[in-house]
């Protein structure tokens, strides 16, 4: 019979995958997948097509921007652009979702 282990010395161990962080790394790249892919349509979308997008955004029948104030297309691109921007930051961080920094920075946008 062997004498039982000495409690302050036991390790209590996670079973594999839970506490590692694997957990929230697979919900920050989903995440980061969603907002880059929002960004990139709603940016391309502004950008490109500016005209098309204020007459029309957020698209299936409504129209939310002619309400707001008259059309300017160099806000538009702007707009357009800071979305393309967001998604750009997004898909940088979808592939160093290890550099909590860099999370933490794209989750605050």
């Amino acid at each position: 019979m062997t004498a039982p282990e000495d409690p302050a010395t036991v390790s209590i161990r996670p079973a594999a995958g839970v506490g590692d962080g694997t957990a929230n790394t697979t919900l920050h790249r989903v995440l980061l997948g969603v907002l880059a892919a929002t960004g990139i349509v709603t940016g391309g979308w502004a950008f490109f097509a500016a005209r098309h997008w204020y007459d029309t955004f957020p698209g299936l029948g409504m129209s939310w921007l002619p309400p707001l104030g008259p059309y300017n297309e160099h806000f538009v691109r702007d707009v357009g652009a800071f979305f393309l921007g967001l998604a750009v930051l997004s898909v940088l961080t979808f592939v160093h979702v290890t550099n909590t920094t860099l999370v933490r920075v794209a989750a605050s946008t």
